[in-house]
């Protein structure tokens, strides 16, 4: 599906940890944080990126959902959970399931 979403937070904080060198690192786009229908959460590292394009990454990991809850959103977050690069809403996933979710990210 392609629904692109733009991010001015997320642009910025690359833009400046690009370019004062300071924490590029932690603002890399490195975890999800799976939220839950009961307000708990889980933080998960997922894979490097396959790069697509000059500018585009693909993102691909797989989330679980538990038997005893639903999974109401999913994050993509830096590495240090700072920032939200993309929010997935999940409302249709089906209890005790596995899903392979891809999400590309254009950078520009």
């Amino acid at each position: 599906e392609d629904d692109p979403i733009n991010n001015p937070v997320g642009a910025t904080r690359l833009n400046n940890s690009i370019s004062a060198n300071t924490d590029y690192t932690n603002a890399k786009l490195g975890k999800i944080r799976i939220h839950y229908d009961d307000d708990t959460t889980f933080i998960k590292t997922i894979n490097k990126a396959n790069q697509i394009s000059t500018y585009v990454y693909q993102y691909i990991f797989s989330v679980y959902v538990p038997l005893n809850k639903n999974i109401s959103s999913i994050d993509l977050i830096s590495e240090d959970g700072y920032t939200i690069y993309a929010t997935i809403e999940t409302p249709n996933l089906i209890k005790g399931k596995t899903y392979q979710i891809s999400q590309n990210v254009d950078i520009q």
